[in-house]
């Protein structure tokens, strides 16, 4: 009688199993994942549309280390108007995954700064020419 309760409670915990993994797949599929910041494009339509429209940039004419800086301090205020907590912005790619220390401190005070600043829009030419000014 032991191998058959052994095999019942082996045939319930994988039912069990499987049930819980397709209530969470249906979730995930409920809830797409949000997408990166560096494939977003620049909102299209909103209230100023002389003030809000972003002149368009490349980002390949910026050092590496000034377009790293940018991405870091864009996707800070992204973050913030999307409710994300500091933490969950300092641990994104443009800023944990840098290998150099002192340039990941750098990324984390610069997307620490701008994260508390309040009414910032992520494609401010303001933002731009700030942290084009302090990198260079």
């Amino acid at each position: 009688m032991g191998v058959f309760l052994r095999w019942g409670v082996f045939g319930i915990l994988s039912v069990a199993a499987l049930v819980y993994a397709y209530n969470a797949g249906k979730r995930m599929a409920e809830h797409p994942p949000k997408q990166p910041l560096s494939t977003l494009s620049p909102p299209a339509d909103s209230g100023d549309t002389a003030a809000a429209e972003p002149e368009p940039e490349n980002l390949d004419e910026l050092s590496p280390r000034c377009r790293s800086e940018l991405l870091a301090a864009r996707r800070a205020v992204q973050g913030r108007k999307d409710g994300e907590p500091l933490d969950r912005v300092l641990r994104t790619q443009e800023v944990a995954f840098e290998s150099n220390e002192s340039q990941r401190r750098r990324l984390e005070r610069i997307a620490t700064d701008w994260f508390w600043r309040e009414n910032v829009n992520p494609w401010d030419p303001e933002l731009r020419s700030e942290i084009l000014r302090r990198c260079r």
